[in-house]
């Protein structure tokens, strides 16, 4: 199946889904899998085409709305494991901490360090803001925008460069309540930085007070 066929397959899911009023929960739960698989696959195989699918995907979770969201005041500390798909490639390792403005809207700040690879390694300081839907008590997930503020560094034997570079961030997460306190997430996003655009991917647990 190619990308545009699950696509397609995704968004009128999404829409049979919105009015259907039995067996709400076990429907989206499915439907958020499903969703995280299609980000995967765009992450891995086709990177070009991940911006234009998580447009989509916002516009269309926007309009079909959230039954329960994360309650106002709740906060979460998180540590991250991920990949970064630049032309070198490099790990990633983080920490995160996240507030709940409203029941739905959430601020993220965030510290990434690049494992060097290649001579090439880098930290980034991130600030997005989510917009969570809870489908059920086990399920949430979430569009995600921000700005990014990253410091490069490449070497090559005993020469070095170093660049500072703003940018953005879109994407789309995943996380499942494993208890009132952890929480387990999928988050796929998309680094618009200038010379360093690159997709990434990380695995998330918090701890939720």
């Amino acid at each position: 199946m190619d990308f545009r066929h699950q696509i397609v397959t995704c968004l009128f899911s999404m829409l049979r889904l919105s009015f259907e009023t039995q067996k709400i929960k076990e429907n989206y739960a499915i439907l958020y899998i499903k969703i995280l698989y299609l980000a995967i696959d765009i992450v891995v195989l086709n990177k070009k085409s991940m911006k234009k699918l998580i447009v989509m995907l916002m516009l269309t979770l926007f309009s079909i709305g959230a039954y329960a969201q994360t309650q106002q005041g709740q906060s979460s500390f998180g540590f991250n494991l991920g990949y970064n798909f630049n032309d070198i490639g490099n790990a990633t390792i983080g920490i995160d901490y996240r507030y709940c403005v409203t029941d739905a809207f959430r601020l993220t700040p965030s510290i990434t360090h690049f494992v060097k690879n290649d001579g090439l390694n880098a930290w980034a300081i991130d600030m997005n803001a989510h917009y969570v839907f809870k489908l059920s008590e086990m399920f949430g997930f979430y569009p995600l925008a921000g700005l990014s503020l990253s410091f490069w560094k490449a070497s090559v034997g005993n020469l070095s460069a170093n660049e500072t570079r703003f940018g953005a961030n879109i994407g789309l997460g995943g996380e499942v309540y494993a208890t009132d306190r952890i929480s387990v997430g999928l988050e796929a996003k998309y680094n618009i930085i200038k010379d360093l655009d690159a997709a990434a991917l990380a695995v998330r647990v918090g701890y939720n007070f």
